[in-house]
């Protein structure tokens, strides 16, 4: 990976997005009242656009990854690279006056990570 790349798929840099959100996939509660989580984490990366979007998110939506390098969760200044990953959708919300906003959602498995 190249020097200075922090956001990548399949090891192709990637636009950086303005916002990262993280969170749990919740499968339920166990018989003790704890929540059984997902080994995935689902993962946001949010994107304001102008009416002409051209990001590359939308060629990898609905694909298993080979790689996905972002952020952790609650880091500014490093980046991990996970080995299994899934590009769950890449959708365009339009707002007016402020841009488009792209989401693209991915389910990452925090334990599969290159260090």
């Amino acid at each position: 990976m190249p020097r200075g790349i922090v956001f990548a798929i399949n090891r192709i840099g990637m636009p950086s997005p303005d916002e990262e959100v993280w969170a749990h996939n919740v499968l339920g509660e166990d018989l003790t009242g704890l929540q059984k989580r997902s080994a995935y984490s689902r993962l946001e990366w949010r994107r304001t656009a102008g009416e002409r979007c051209d990001l590359d998110w939308f060629d990898y939506a609905n694909t298993v990854l080979i790689s996905l390098t972002t952020r952790p969760d609650g880091s500014l200044d490093t980046h991990e690279t996970y080995t299994d990953a899934i590009c769950k959708s890449v959708t365009m919300r339009h707002r007016r006056g402020v841009g488009n906003e792209i989401v693209a959602t991915f389910y990452v498995n925090l334990n599969e990570v290159v260090v």
